[in-house]
């Protein structure tokens, strides 16, 4: 009676690790293929079966590449009768979320958080001076405006998060896209940091106050004073923020000004 065959060998890990790197590549040249034609959201870049003899592909391996520009967010493979690869709007949130994540990972803290948002917010807020036009300018003030409410209701978790709105609006308004997505990424970091439950009256309107007047100098195009002004305001957020998170216990300094966070986590 003849023996039942041998199951196959898994592959080696040399062989895993270059169909790995394969569908990367892969996954890479699509995605160039997207941004060099401007293709755009909702675009049908061609079905599986197209697409695995285009590149000359095995289904596993185009698979895994469709795997990595679905996680990407840059395009979707759909079933069906009318089905294929096709391209999505990248959520800027999920590259926000990630980077705010490696920076708690690697021990940021909120010296660090502060000194850069000092330098990048400050420009961000005299690009805005000297770009915003009469939508943004309703959308700065509508942004400002929901903040009061929240405000004089006391509502201080919405109030702290519409704060932090206010300042991604500001970067919004900039015009630079990689300003806008740093300043988002700050800004899901200060979240962390944040300290809604040690507000108390004066310095929600001292918050208030320095947003209200640094929207009033992009308003008048006065991108030297909205830059200073931010400045004062992102200071006075750092030893707000110092204090409260002195209080919880957590890391406040700077990395250049402490090192034993790595050192912690490698014992």
């Amino acid at each position: 009676m003849p023996s039942a065959p041998k199951p196959k060998p898994a592959l080696p890990s040399a062989s895993r690790d270059g169909a790995g790197k394969l569908a990367k590549q892969v996954s890479l040249k699509i995605e160039e293929r997207i941004l060099r034609d401007g293709l755009r959201p909702g675009t049908r870049i061609g079905s599986e079966p197209d697409l695995i003899k285009e590149y000359g592909l095995s289904r596993a391996i185009f698979r895994e590449a469709v795997r990595i520009m679905e996680h990407d967010g840059i395009a979707v493979m759909r079933r069906g009768t009318n089905g294929g690869l096709f391209i999505t709007d990248p959520d800027s949130n999920v590259v926000s979320h990630a980077a705010s994540l490696w920076l708690r990972f690697n021990g940021a803290g909120v010296g660090d958080l502060f000194e850069v948002r000092e330098v990048l917010e400050a420009r961000c807020a005299a690009w805005a001076a000297d770009k915003v036009d009469d939508d943004g300018v309703a959308t700065l003030r509508a942004a400002l405006q929901r903040e009061g409410e929240l405000a004089k209701a006391k509502q201080f978790d919405e109030y702290t998060a519409q704060t932090l709105l206010f300042h991604e609006t500001i970067a919004n308004l900039a015009g630079n896209p990689v300003a806008s997505l740093l300043v988002s990424s700050l800004c899901e970091l200060n979240a962390v940091y944040g300290a809604a439950p040690h507000y108390d009256a004066d310095e929600v309107s001292a918050e208030h106050n320095a947003h209200t007047a640094i929207t009033e100098a992009i308003v008048a195009g006065d991108g030297a004073l909205a830059s200073n002004r931010m400045i004062t305001h992102l200071r006075a957020g750092r030893e707000f923020a110092e204090r409260a998170n002195a209080r919880d216990g957590r890391r406040a300094g700077s990395r250049r000004n402490g090192k034993t966070t790595a050192k912690k986590r490698a014992r």
